[in-house]
């Protein structure tokens, strides 16, 4: 076990491998602990950075939180992280809340980020469902892990961990209603996405994948008609650089819903070196369907 002091508080994160540094970012209902396996699958050409946000797993949870567990701080502790352990430049892996902070991170510095994956991702506020906040205030978080995985007593155990305000509190200021007099915007990742791929400092080399599990009950993006017709709005439809990807037998956690294909796919784009070969990353049976 491995921690940071970020900003007087502790911030606890897993460490494993040798190569480029690779930064794994949780989402809601997990931690670190939800990366295990991908870990050890990128450890052979890779170091991995597993870290656990505030109010989640192992790292510092607050009594007066409202300004702690919101979008931008979980972005900040990101930033924070890096800057501590020396990271200059890494590739992000974030899902569902963590595909948000990689995003808004990279976006920030598209100079120090050349490869970005966006697991579940609300890319507009309103893909996010009740049920997540629901669930949160009910104490319930349980019922969203699935059954089928190896270390389940493992997973549902840091689930036991997580500050539910800060669940709450994050999927509020996602879906614009966060603030003291509720009128915040829902977010929109498109601009971020933009800014990843063309935007002041990005190269040639910046490539994007957003992958989304079919069966997704907590993040419900549109038909893959209408997403793509919300990219075109930002010159963003059949980008050469940006793959998304929908795993038709992946719910909200493909991870744990098809490890072996999820980590392949994974290894593979972190390997790609072109937006040619980007784009010959057919997807094969494993990955089902390409939004293109």
């Amino acid at each position: 076990m491995s921690a940071v002091a970020i900003d007087n508080d502790l911030v606890h994160y897993e460490v494993l491998g040798r190569g480029r540094p690779v930064i794994l970012v949780h989402g809601w209902l997990g931690s670190w602990r939800y990366w295990i396996s991908t870990m050890q699958q990128l450890s052979t050409k890779f170091r991995t950075y597993a870290l656990d946000l505030w109010g989640f797993g192992d790292s510092s949870k607050f009594n007066s939180p409202d300004d702690r567990y919101n979008l931008d701080a979980q972005v900040e502790l990101l930033d924070g992280f890096m800057e501590r352990l020396g990271i200059s430049k890494a590739a992000l892996i974030g899902h569902g809340l963590g595909a948000a902070v990689v995003i808004r991170h990279s976006a920030k510095y598209p100079d120090r980020i050349p490869r970005v994956v966006a697991i579940s991702p609300p890319v507009q506020g309103d893909w996010l469902t009740e049920k997540l906040v629901g669930l949160a205030q009910n104490s319930e978080l349980k019922n969203l892990v699935p059954k089928g995985v190896s270390d389940l007593a493992a997973l549902e155990a840091e689930v036991d961990k997580v500050d539910s305000y800060a669940i709450v509190k994050s999927v509020l200021s996602i879906r614009g209603d966060g603030s003291e007099n509720g009128t915040s915007a829902p977010i929109d990742l498109r601009a971020a996405f933009k800014s990843i791929l063309d935007g002041e400092g990005a190269t040639d080399k910046n490539m994007l994948m957003i992958l989304h599990g079919a069966q997704d009950a907590l993040v419900k993006m549109p038909s893959i008609e209408v997403f793509q017709q919300a990219l075109a709005e930002y010159e963003l439809s059949n980008h050469p650089r940006l793959l998304s990807i929908v795993l038709d037998d992946s719910s909200h956690f493909p991870m744990l819903d098809e490890t072996t294909k999820f980590n392949r796919l994974m290894s593979e784009f972190l390997g790609v070196r072109t937006a040619d070969e980007l784009q010959q990353l057919q997807p094969r049976e494993e990955w089902r369907r390409r939004m293109r």
